[in-house]
């Protein structure tokens, strides 16, 4: 590429980065990414998105910062002692650096293979061997988790192995370990893929191959407690959260449900639009929320009152100090509306929204464009949202005893004895 053309793809593709976006529109619960999505989650659609003002190729730069970057990279090249990074590299290290300017830790670039991870995550499938991964005291990528039937579990991985190597690639202690892990282990179905692995009391490295699968990862889990108290645990909201929430919900009421406990806690976030719908289900009226653009326009989200659950069975939500963002909204918006009790901790305390913006390339920026407030008007942000009713867990925790959800279902019983009271 000539200086030239790469002067003026590096100004188009800055103008592309600081341009912000134009009118996003609504995307449905069950879209996979379209080429904007709105995100609310701490990791990481309104009924009728906000419009944003659109920049221009030239708006807002003067020709010398982008003359210098261009210098800068070409001296870079040119003159480094060492191994030169590629042009790509390069343009990646500049929008992040530029990304870093604006201090904001939701706002954040994303490579094409960061953002297909993300993307196969939050679309429920992906091609896997079935484990999960994390950092152990040492910063060693640790086996926390061996799905039953899949491929790691067949091949002979355990809970507690240490991954030294995948595919030859070696696996270096560090902060990212885990992280690295699981990159190299996602791939296409069918493909094979060898890990080498320490274990408790072997001496040397255990190799085994296994070949990758589609892993579905549900993000609902339900059953049905004593005296037709039903739970619903909601992980994230992901693309298909919704439609798992009514299935799960259509089960328990088959099953004789009279309450309901919601379980975010632990929930980090995830699609906005999930949350408009997940919450519709639970509130007779909305606003769900409001939105605040960067022109400080205020817009509220309607609910959607074909979602609504019927019949309506008393609630309780759960959330602690890591229900975050979407999780947040669906909270904020039952406690505002008198549709059900929050119980536990008060939560993270993220009211800003992010715009998820594909590149041409395969990667994507993750850019800060709304503020949020809860029905009532009221901000969220670094606050969260105070339960009606606290629960401090133990410092000593006890096995199988969980009191946040012991209460739940305390509270509820009294809340289905005086609604039967009612009745008569």
């Amino acid at each position: 590429m000539s200086p030239q053309r790469w002067s003026l793809f590096i100004l188009f593709f800055l103008a592309g980065v600081v341009g912000m976006l134009p009118a996003a529109e609504r995307a449905s619960s069950h879209a996979a990414f379209g080429p904007r999505a709105l995100w609310a989650a701490v990791s990481p659609l309104p009924e009728q998105a906000v419009s944003l003002t659109p920049v221009t190729a030239t708006q807002g730069f003067d020709d010398a910062p982008s003359r210098e970057m261009i210098e800068a990279l070409a001296k870079v090249q040119a003159n480094y002692y060492g191994a030169s990074p590629n042009r790509g590299e390069l343009t990646y290290a500049a929008i992040r650096g530029m990304i870093g300017t604006l201090g904001d830790k939701y706002t954040r670039f994303l490579n094409p293979k960061q953002y297909q991870r993300m993307q196969e995550e939050n679309s429920g499938e992906f091609g896997g061997v079935g484990v999960v991964l994390t950092l152990n005291d040492a910063n060693e990528a640790e086996v926390s988790q061996v799905d039953a039937g899949g491929p790691a579990a067949r091949a002979g991985v355990r809970v507690g192995d240490r991954v030294v190597a995948v595919d030859e690639h070696p696996i270096r202690p560090g902060s990212h370990a885990a992280e690295r892990v699981q990159d190299l282990l996602h791939g296409d179905p069918k493909t094979t893929v060898r890990l080498s692995l320490l274990r408790p009391k072997r001496l040397t490295p255990i190799p085994l191959t296994m070949t990758r699968t589609v892993i579905v990862m549900p993000t609902v889990t339900s059953r049905l407690l004593s005296n037709g108290v039903g739970y619903l645990k909601l992980d994230s909201f992901g693309e298909r959260s919704d439609e798992e929430v009514g299935y799960a919900l259509r089960r328990l009421k088959a099953r004789g449900m009279r309450a309901l406990v919601l379980d975010l806690r632990g929930n980090p976030g995830g699609f906005f639009n999930a949350a408009v719908d997940i919450a519709s289900r639970f509130i007779d009226q909305g606003p769900v929320v409001y939105t605040r653009d960067r022109d400080n326009q205020r817009v509220p989200v309607p609910n959607i009152p074909s979602r609504r659950m019927t019949p309506r069975v008393p609630l309780v939500v759960l959330v602690d100090g890591w229900s975050a963002s979407a999780a947040e909204i669906v909270a904020a918006a039952i406690q505002d509306s008198h549709s059900g009790v929050l119980i536990g901790q008060k939560t993270y305390g993220k009211a800003l929204v992010q715009t998820i913006n594909p590149n041409p390339d395969g990667s994507a920026l993750v850019i800060t464009t709304h503020h949020y407030y809860t029905p009532s008007g009221q901000d969220i942000s670094h606050k969260g949202v105070k339960p009606d009713v606290a629960v401090e867990l133990p410092v000593k925790p006890t096995p199988n005893v969980d009191p946040p959800l012991q209460r739940a279902v305390a509270v509820l019983r009294e809340m289905t004895r005086r609604q039967l009271s009612e009745r008569h």
